[in-house]
């Protein structure tokens, strides 16, 4: 027989005095596992969360998590901030294989910009908000003050509509329109003007380079690789004999990932000369036990996004 719950668990907390060291909070609930019920607790600290009121934003999240097969009018008013959270702790992490355009961040880059676009810009305005009180022509003229550019500003309303279309599929808000749809972002995306690099311009480049980054120049340079790609390769991927490297990784940051797309993935043919390039680095190459091409860049080299 299924046991199934009957209300809403709001859970209890008290705030217990210590003999040493500062009070703590004791939040009390209950979880089910295979329909037997058991009484947890979790235990914060006084200090770090003052008030109840402090605590109560703390778990809601988990509240929320507890009463996800509870009736949708009981569950409909979460803050934007337990919404984050469930984001963050569910969706990111157990959906990284799930396409980005199904609204899930499938690279641990990607995965980085959505958390500060969530940290640094819709937490402090919005996070405190539960969700039927975030407004789009609220939201349209915060943006609007915003001094960034309209890409940045896109980004930020998109972030803002997967967290609605979350709060939707968990019926903690009504499922409907998004009203992050209503939100317009005016003006025209930057337009970077592509740099492109004469024969007699590369050779001026070469010339102030030394290895690794000469060699990393000629790969993007003369091959066309991305540097997450060329910072992806391994010694592993090259074979002398055929003259081919293989694009099978890349890496951002120092965290190693798949290729940026499937079209990305690539055996490329090398001409004698730029074999010679490889041969040259892989005799002057620091040693890496992993086998990394250019191991002691794989962490120097970031990518700092805009927003």
């Amino acid at each position: 027989m299924k046991f199934t719950r009957d209300r809403y668990q709001q859970g209890s907390l008290r705030r217990v005095r210590r003999a040493n060291g500062p009070d703590v909070w004791e939040f009390r609930f209950s979880s089910y596992e295979n329909g037997v019920r058991k009484q947890r607790q979790l235990t914060l600290s006084a200090k770090k969360f003052p008030s109840e009121t402090a605590v109560r934003k703390k778990v809601e999240a988990l509240v929320l998590r507890l009463n996800s097969d509870s009736p949708a009018p009981a569950i409909q008013e979460p803050t934007l901030a337990a919404v984050m959270e469930v984001y963050s702790r569910e969706e990111m992490r157990s959906q990284m294989e799930t396409s980005s355009h199904e609204g899930m961040p499938d690279r641990p880059k990607s995965q980085q910009n959505y958390r500060l676009l969530m940290n640094r810009h819709i937490q402090p305005k919005w996070g405190s908000k539960v969700i039927s009180e975030i407004r789009p022509h609220a939201v349209e003229l915060w943006l609007k003050d915003m001094p960034y550019s309209p890409e940045t500003k896109r980004h930020i309303k998109s972030m803002l509509y997967r967290l609605f279309e979350t709060a939707m599929k968990r019926d903690w808000f009504e499922a409907q329109r998004n009203p992050m749809s209503l939100v317009r972002v005016k003006g025209r995306n930057r337009i970077v003007e592509k740099v492109v690099l004469t024969p007699e311009q590369m050779l001026v480049v070469r010339q102030n380079l030394e290895d690794p980054f000469l060699l990393m120049t000629e790969l993007s340079c003369y091959l066309g690789l991305r540097i997450c790609e060329v910072l992806g390769l391994m010694w592993e991927d090259f074979d002398p004999t055929t003259r081919t490297p293989s694009i099978k990784r890349s890496a951002v940051d120092g965290v190693v990932a798949d290729v940026k797309s499937e079209a990305s993935r690539d055996v490329i043919p090398l001409s004698e000369n730029f074999l010679g390039f490889l041969l040259r680095w892989q005799q002057a190459a620091p040693y890496s036990e992993e086998g990394w091409m250019f191991r002691a860049s794989l962490r120097a080299v970031r990518i700092t996004p805009e927003f």
